[in-house]
Parts: C-alpha cells; structure tokens; sequence
C-alpha cells in the first residue's frame, strides 16, 4: 500500500525516473511473497496478482504521461475496462482499481472518462451490501461530472446525472428508505416529463408504487400501460404488466373464495357486482401480455410461456366445467373466443423453438382439454412435430403408449400426422425411432433371472432391432434441451447442438444390474464414433424422474441469474430421463462416479486404525438394529460408535493438491445443501447410501433414482422421518464448521431463490397433473388428477414458508427446523436399517 502510494504520487509529479525504480522494486517484493502464496491456493495469492495488476496499469499509462501520445486513451479505455470486467467481484478489489483510474485519468487530464467504471462499482457495491462504499461513489461521481463541461461529459461517456439519481435512489430503498426512493426517482423523473427518456426509470416506479400499495390496481395497471405504449417492443415492460394483472386476477377469484364457502369453479358462477367485469376480462390481457413479451424476446421465458399456457388451460376449463348465470355465459364465451384467438395468433408468430422449452407441458394437456382448445394445442404440438422432429419425438413418444385411451389416440394421431407431413426421408426418420423405442421397452421388459450379462445378438427377438433404419437422435439431455439464444427472439435461431450425435449401432453385450427390478445397461454407438451408456429401467414411472430433472434445470438456470449463487457457482448436476411409456424408460448413465456407500465401504477397508475389523456385515447390522432390548438411540449411538466418521479420507485421496482438496470438499457441501433444499421442496425421499453418487473429478454429489416424490418416503413400512440426508459422515466431510458453514448459508441462499420463484416452479411440475402417475391413479381410485394437485398445494405451502403451521416462517427459521429434523436422533434413529443413517 505505500509502495502504491509512492508511486501514485510520483506519477501525480511526472517523475518519470522515480516512478520507474518503485515500480521494478514494487513488482520484486509482489513476486516474492506471490512465489510463496501460490504454493498455498489460488485464493491466497491472488491480493498479490491484483497489485500486479495495477502495476502493469500503471505502467501502461506512461506513453500518455510521458510521451504525450494521445492517440493511446481509446486502445487504453478499452483494456482496461475489459480487464476489469474480469476481475473477483470483490468490492475491495474493484474499488482498489478503479481509485487507480481515477488519479491515472486525471493525470492526463480526462477524469470523464473513469465516470462508467465509477457507476460500475456503485452498483456492485450495492448489489453486495457494502452501501457506505455505495454513496461514497456516487457522491464522488456526482462532483466529478459536475466539475466536467457539458459536452466534453457528453461526448466521452453515457453517464450523466439521471444514471447518478437513479442508481442513488435504488440505493435508497435497499436501505429500507422506500419513500425517500420513490422522491428521488419522481424528482429526476419530473425533470425529464414530456421527453420520452428514462423509461426503465418509470417502469421501476411502477414496481415501487406496487409494492408500497401507495395506489389502487387500476392506476398500477394504468402506468404499467404507459410504460408499455411507450415502449412497445420492449420484453421486460411486457412481462411486468402481465405479472401484476395476472396477480390482480388471481386476487379477485380470491374475493370469491375468501372464506372457504365458496369453490374456485363456483368463482365463475357469482354475479358479478354492477360494473365489475374485471374478472372476466383479465384472463385475455394477462395472455397478451405473456405473449406479447415471448415475441420481443426470451429472457423470462421460463416465467412467461408456462404461466401463459396454464392459465390458458386451467382458466378454460374451469370456465366451461362451471355454469355461470345467463347474463354472464355471453361475456364468458367471448372472452374464451378471445383467449383462444390470442393462442392461435402466439402459434404462428412465436419462434417455434420457444414451444420446445414447454413441450413435456403441452404433451400432458393432450388428453385433458376440450375440443376448441385441443384443436389449436394439436396444431402447435404438429408444428414442434415439423421443425425439431428428432427431438419432439422423445418428448411424446411416451403419450402414444398412454393406458388412457383419449390420450394414446390423441397422441398417436399427431405422431402420424406430423409423420406425413415431414415426408417421405424425414417421415422414415420418425419411424425409425418409434422402432428404437420399441427396442428399448423390448429390453427394459425382456425376463431375466441370475444372469448378469446379455448378448443381442444371441436373442432373435432382439436381433431384429439391431439395425437402425434411418437416423434417430441419441436421447442425451445436451441433444434434447432447447436452450434460447441471446438477445431478442429469432425465428432463425437453433436452440440445439450442431453436433449432435446419432444412433449408429449397439453394443453387443448388456450389464444387468443387481437391483430387483433388473434394470440394463445398454451402450449405443454413436456416428461421431462414441460410445453413450444408458440405463434401461422397467417396473418404474420416469415420468417424475423427468419432471424433476427439468425443474432442476429450471432451477439452474435461477441460480445462474443470482448473483450470490453465481458467486458460488451454484448447480445441480443433471442428466437425460426419457419416459417411453408409464412403467418403462431410459436414464443417461452418469459417468466417472463413486456412489455415497461405496466410497465409504472401501475407505473402511483401508483404515484398519479406525476400523480394525471393517464394517459391520448386514447380519450385524440387522441383529444391533431389531435388538428390541435397547432404545432406538442407544443403538444408533452404538452403531455411529463401530462406524466413525471416514469420508473425509475420500476427499484427501481423490484430490492430494491442497487447493483442489479445499475446491472439491467446498462443492461437495455446497451441491448437497443446494440438493437438500430442492428434495426437501418435491418431498424427495429413499436418498440411502446408493442413490447419492460423488463425482470423481470435482467432488460434487449427484443424485440418481428420483422417483420416490411427494413424501412417499412417508408410506413406507419403516417411515423416512428426515427431510433429507445429512448423517454423521457427511457433517464431517463438510470440514471444522459441520452445518454451521458453508452447509447453512448455500441452504438459505437456494431456499429464499426457489422461494421467489413459486410460480414458475410448480408451472415446471404441472404436467404430472395431466399426465397422471401410475401411483396416483392406483392410491386414489380414478381421481388421480386430485392427488397430484394435493400434492403440488403442499409444495406451493412449502414454497411460501409454511411448515407445520399456518403463519410462514422466515427461512433462516425454516433451514434451522430442517437441519434440526435431519440431524435428530430421535429421527435418525428409527430409520430403515437398509438407508444406514450411521453412515
């Protein structure tokens, strides 16, 4: 820091020479203790790098100091600021390096030109919490543009006072001042009145009005409706129209079920009061709205398109399944004549990739919606069919093998269509992998007894398959998953992989795994050459194992915008599921892992200090656990006392580098809190040692086997009393900190982020509602369509804290109760004995 300051100094002076030797001898002493640090971690040395960085800015700045080339501030604006871009997002560190531009840049007499990085560093100081940074900044910027000419100012940079009052007031409503924000944008924004400028300015008034409730719904409505009208192509004004009209809508059927007398459907048989036909009317704004925003971009699809389909779907039917009174039935019709024009319109105008992302949602309303709905979902499900035939046909293949007859004719019928459509070699393509598919359920329902390995070629009745007709898309989650591309929405736009490969042949031989249902490993070969494993499992309903990994990539992409998480690098590990009828499918095999008990079995086998005699054997085991004699604490205490805590030994022989011991061991905690947090959400159960898998290359956890949803657990013969695992060996391989750590603040960041994203969330499942589960409609008689919508109501109560109770709680208080409960003995202690809570 005084080196810094020396040379600051100097370079205020123009002594050249000075400058020169403080900066070679700076650059030694750095060097010396950056040799030392980097033998520790990348963290430790990296204060070190960043003063090199300023040394080397520095220095760059000499030929403008010294040699009076101007001709260089472009070429240097433009560096720096991408090395800044790149930098920790630390505040200190950037704070550091932009106090340095500051004093370079007015040293050569352009101080304007620093005024966007200050802005910069203001917001990111605000966004982290450091607010006294925050407007210290923006004090200091609001002198130094008042210090610049007008037009200098102008021409150098985009910032200028609004930027400056903007920013300040958003500082002012995270510090809790909400009416001294609203002042300070409605000052800046009476300076602006009749300009036409500062529209995200006035959008973000409106959220403001809206959530201070300063105004009644119609005014929000009417200055969302400014916003909109002045800015027409505009996604984001879009979204947030439609997003509070829908919330005003879901209020007013709300008025009509607020004490529980009255049923939802009965919403749309009560008069309205004189004058009030709001409720009516909102259904097909709200779908412009949605709609609207899809056609000028993607950047909130996963809110939009979903919400816009359920509500075109779920408000229908209620509507028509009600019987309104006579002066309401004509308002009713026209406004579902006016829905379903909407929807019409959206099919062709939408990019049809954008379809693609809610394809598993559209599938499931196949057999579930009337005719005129119907008649326009065929048409876009027929037009995804055309344009990604390879794809969609993974996403529907399982409808045409539905047990529900509706469905399964329904769905066959546009298989065929879109199959004549296509033509003749494309058509010939679809055919193909139907018979790909009949291959897989051959396999998944082929009879095996003690056999471990199969060979095809030896078996006539899977011989025939062996040979692919046409080309057919390998079934990987990267081939599978529409991804939107930047910018604004594109009807050229190709959401898939260029490179994706294509069935080409198969592997002779098939692994039959040892699990009772005899599930087979398959390995297909691709036409890039490579091979790609996949796990063939009959006697089991895929569709929730499907319907989970999609809101884990729903969740994903959440955490992906956070900015606390993307710090962290939050995520879950996710791979392929695809359904190919209600009892059979495909998962992608997960490569290079250790499953949870394995990792433990073989370090136990080479610890003779801490286990001389290994693990107890599964006789011992069930012996120590059904001994009635003792407490169930007393033998969970007896059996955590034969197997102490081990895995932490996995971590330092899997990763021997120190840095990438501490890197491996932080996402391991890190990716089981984010996990913990998304079972506990969809009542994920049977997470015993073999459905937990560590990845050997990073150390993060990945779980397989998710069909045990919605609190099953909970029916089980010995009833899952834990909300997820966390048992004495993963406490300890968290480190020194346990639960208290890193564990506890991943928690709460991933739970307050699935928190604020309920709608979207339960959009994501809403398919299983439509697409009942085999376990639904056998528990529930021919009512399955209840039982999922039971249980989707207690993952939206979770989703708004409310545990145990009607008065939500906060989440630090929810992540307590839940590593209470899983930690409990009392709870750990009456667990299966086959799910090792010792373990």
């Amino acid at each position: 820091e005084v080196s810094l300051g020396r040379m600051l100094l100097q370079l205020t002076r123009l002594e050249e020479a000075p400058l020169m030797e403080e900066l070679r001898r700076t650059r030694k002493e750095v060097m010396a203790s950056l040799a030392a640090a980097s033998m520790e971690s990348y963290q430790r040395a990296y204060p070190f790098l960043v003063r090199l960085h300023v040394c080397r800015e520095i220095e760059q700045s000499f030929p403008l100091l010294f040699r009076h080339k101007t001709d260089t501030v472009k070429p240097l604006d433009v560096d720096w600021e991408q090395r800044l871009r790149i930098v920790s997002p630390s505040v200190t560190v950037r704070q550091l390096i932009v106090q340095v531009h500051r004093v370079l840049y007015d040293s050569f007499s352009q101080s304007e030109r620093v005024l966007p990085s200050c802005l910069e560093l203001a917001k990111h100081a605000r966004k982290a919490g450091h607010h006294q940074v925050a407007e210290c900044t923006l004090h200091q910027l609001r002198t130094l543009l008042e210090e610049q000419p007008p037009p200098a100012a102008a021409a150098a940079c985009a910032v200028d006072a609004s930027h400056i009052q903007t920013e300040l007031a958003m500082l002012r409503w995270q510090q809790g001042e909400q009416y001294a924000a609203l002042h300070e944008l409605r000052t800046l924004l009476g300076q602006e009145k009749g300009t036409g400028r500062l529209m995200k300015q006035q959008l973000l008034e409106c959220l403001w009005v809206e959530k201070t409730g300063q105004e009644p719904s119609h005014r929000v409505v009417q200055r969302y409706q400014s916003v909109v009208k002045a800015r027409p192509d505009w996604e984001r004004a879009h979204v947030a129209l439609g997003r509070y009209m829908d919330m005003v809508l879901q209020q007013l059927k709300a008025c009509r079920v607020s004490d529980g007398s009255v049923s939802l459907r009965a919403a749309y048989e009560v008069d309205d009061e004189p004058g009030d036909t709001q409720h009516v009317d909102y259904l097909s704004k709200v779908v412009r709205c949605y709609g609207t925003a899809l056609q000028h971009g993607h950047k909130y699809i996963f809110q939009t398109l979903p919400r816009m389909l359920t509500l075109w779907f779920e408000e229908g039917k209620l509507i028509k399944e009600s019987r309104p009174s006579k002066a309401r039935k004509a308002a009713i019709g026209r406004e579902l004549t006016r829905v379903n024009q909407l929807m019409l319109g959206f099919k062709d105008s939408l990019p049809v990739y954008q379809w693609l992302t809610c394809f598993p949602q559209l599938v499931s309303r196949i057999g579930s919606c009337s005719e005129t709905i119907y008649e326009i979902l065929e048409q876009i499900i027929c037009k995804v069919l055309f344009e990604y035939h390879q794809q969609a046909f993974w996403g529907i293949t399982a409808a045409t093998k539905s047990s529900i007859s509706l469905r399964k004719r329904r769905a066959t019928a546009i298989v065929a269509k879109a199959q004549v459509e296509l033509g003749p070699k494309q058509g010939a393509d679809l055919k193909a992998a139907g018979e790909v598919c009949n291959f897989f359920l051959e396999i998944c329902n082929y009879k095996v007894t003690k056999e471990t390995k199969l060979h095809l070629r030896s078996h006539r009745e899977l011989r025939k398959y062996l040979k692919v007709s046409g080309q057919v898309l390998m079934p990987t989650q990267r081939a599978l998953t529409a991804v939107p591309g930047p910018g604004q929405s594109t009807l050229k736009h190709n959401p898939f992989p260029s490179s994706s490969p294509y069935i080409k042949s198969y592997e002779d031989k098939l692994e039959i795994m040892a699990s009772l249902q005899k599930p087979k490993k398959i390995t297909v070969v691709g036409d890039d050459g490579n091979s790609y494993p996949f796990l063939l499992k009959p006697k089991d309903d895929l569709r929730k194992d499907a319907r989970l990994q999609e809101f884990n990539m729903v969740v994903n992409m959440l955490l992906s915008k956070n900015q606390d998480c993307r710090r962290r690098k939050l995520s879950i590990r996710t791979y392929g599921v695809v359904p190919l009828d209600e009892t059979c499918g495909i998962i992608e095999w997960v490569e290079n892992t250790t499953s949870y008990r394995t990792a433990i079995t073989r370090l136990s086998q080479r610890s003779p200090n801490l286990y001389p005699d290994g693990l107890m054997s599964g006789h011992e085991v069930r012996k120590e656990w059904l001994d009635d004699t003792k407490t169930h604490q007393e033998k969970f205490a007896r059996l955590c006392e034969r197997h102490p805590p081990i895995l932490y030994r996995w971590f330092a022989e899997q990763f021997p580098d120190p840095s990438t011991w501490y890197k491996a061991r932080l996402l391991f905690t890190q990716s089981a809190a984010v996990m913990s947090m998304v079972g506990h959400i969809v009542g994920l159960g049977d997470r015993h040692g073999e459905n937990i898998l560590l990845e050997n290359n990073t150390g993060s956890v990945v779980h397989i086997d998710l069909n045990c949803l919605f609190w099953k657990g909970l029916t089980f013969e010995w009833p899952e009393r834990v909300p997820f695992r966390l048992t004495p060996h993963m406490v300890d391989a968290f480190g020194v900190t346990a639960y208290e750590g890193a564990f506890r603040q991943v928690c709460e960041l991933s739970l307050a982020l699935l928190r604020n994203n309920r709608d979207t969330l339960l959009c994501v499942l809403e398919p299983l509602v439509f697409d009942p589960l085999v376990e639904a409609s056998g528990k529930d008689g021919s009512n399955a369509e209840r039982w999922t919508r039971e249980k989707l109501s207690s993952i939206s109560s979770l989703l708004q804290g409310q545990v145990g109770g009607v008065t939500p709680i906060s989440v630090a208080g929810h992540v307590q109760k839940l590593i209470e409960d899983s930690t409990s003995v009392n709870n750990l202690g009456f667990m299966y004995v086959g799910w090792t809570p010792w373990l």
